[in-house]
C-alpha cells in the first residue's frame, strides 16, 4: 500500500477562542505520532508555511475563528495524519 503522496485539507477553526496554545499544543502532539512532514498556513490571513510539528511555529498563524487553515503533509502516513489533525480542529457536526 502505497500511501506516500502529499495529501492536503483545508479546515475552518470554529473554536470560539481561535487557534489557542493548548489547541496548538495538541496538534503538535497529534503531529509528532506521524512521519509525515506536516505543514499549515492561514488562508484568511498573510501567514508562513509552517512546521504543526513546532508550537511556536502554529502560533505564528495567528488562526481566528473563522480563519481557514490548509494543512498539508508529505510522507508514509500523511493521509491518517491528516485525519487525526481534522478530527481534532473539526470535530463531528461541525463544518470542515
Amino acid at each position: 500500500m502505497d500511501d506516500a503522496k502529499p495529501a492536503t485539507i483545508t479546515v475552518t477553526i470554529s473554536n470560539p477562542n481561535g487557534l489557542h496554545l493548548r489547541v496548538g499544543k495538541e496538534m503538535v502532539y497529534i503531529a509528532n505520532r506521524f512521519q509525515a512532514q506536516i505543514t499549515a498556513e492561514n488562508l484568511t490571513r498573510p501567514s508562513p508555511v509552517v512546521d504543526v510539528k513546532s508550537i511556536l511555529q502554529i502560533m505564528q498563524l495567528q488562526a481566528r475563528t473563522g480563519h481557514t487553515i490548509r494543512i498539508s503533509a508529505d510522507g508514509p502516513d500523511a493521509h491518517a495524519a491528516l485525519d487525526a489533525l481534522r478530527d481534532l480542529l473539526a470535530p463531528a457536526g461541525s463544518p470542515a
